[in-house]
């Protein structure tokens, strides 16, 4: 799928932290390819040793390549384009995608799994690679979205949890069976815990996790959609969260789009919040 070959160089400034990522190491050699192993990332060691090493493959996730771009352009370095740029483990923003392709002459390859499964979807390599999404299920296997309540199949465009079935899924947890029942329905789709949606050509898009989802009312809001709604604060407060700067949840809820600055930080609601936080 990746033309990995003899002649691939693949820098990898991830930790061999789960099977995924050894995994993909080992497949690299197997085809008698190169690993360039970072023993801990830094943007500038890493910029020199692809020029250095004559890496063609580069493997990271989102803040690798945000601090990759930032380094090129505080210090005008410039690397040759490389054959293949890839990301997983965490969302690719739109923004960091088009950042990346003008300052490295190649577009990401954004792609996503986890240990248990080790691939579940990828954007092509021949073909549209689209910002904001991890592409389609590899040959051979299914990815679906459902209801986090229902556990029913959802419409394209819905928000739900993502589950994928197919022969690159684990047996199960070892010595675990009742978490392993859990993860799994009785005609066999895992459940990842991420949410997500697809398009309506099969392209999917993650949104968050599941664990983090808030039941409010009848409605089911993730986490990642509430906060910026929720809680808005300035530059200055250098936070994301209104409650750790003393601000109490009465004064956060109220119905009237106002700022107020308490211990030094402004903190910009809005009255969605309060609809959100009141279902």
């Amino acid at each position: 799928l990746f033309r990995f070959h003899a002649e691939t160089r693949n820098q990898r400034g991830l930790r061999a932290g789960h099977l995924r990522r050894t995994g993909l190491a080992e497949h690299h050699m197997a085809f008698g390819g190169t690993v360039v192993m970072l023993p801990r990332f830094e943007a500038g060691k890493a910029l020199e040793m692809i020029e250095r090493d004559a890496v063609n493959v580069f493997e990271g996730v989102p803040t690798m390549y945000g601090r990759l771009v930032e380094e090129s352009r505080r210090t005008g370095t410039r690397v040759r384009p490389l054959r293949l740029l890839v990301s997983g483990s965490a969302p690719l923003s739109p923004q960091l995608f088009a950042e990346v392709a003008e300052t490295f002459g190649q577009r990401i390859l954004e792609r996503y799994g986890m240990t248990e499964t080790i691939m579940n979807t990828t954007n092509p390599y021949e073909g549209e690679r689209r910002p904001g999404t991890v592409g389609q299920p590899y040959p051979g296997q299914e990815a679906r979205v459902v209801d986090v309540r229902t556990r029913e199949p959802l419409p394209d465009g819905e928000t739900g949890e993502i589950e994928v079935r197919g022969p690159h899924v684990f047996a199960g947890y070892w010595r675990r069976p009742d978490a392993t029942a859990e993860a799994f329905d009785a005609e066999g789709w895992f459940r990842t815990g991420d949410l997500g949606q697809r398009d309506a050509d099969g392209y999917f898009h993650i949104t968050g996790r599941a664990r983090e989802l808030i039941i409010s009312g009848l409605r089911t809001i993730a986490a990642s959609e509430g906060r910026p709604l929720m809680l808005r604060v300035s530059v200055e407060g250098g936070g994301c969260s209104g409650f750790q700067y003393g601000f109490t949840f009465d004064e956060i809820t109220n119905d009237d789009d106002t700022t107020m600055t308490k211990n030094g930080v402004s903190l910009l609601i809005d009255a969605m919040s309060y609809q959100y936080l009141i279902g």
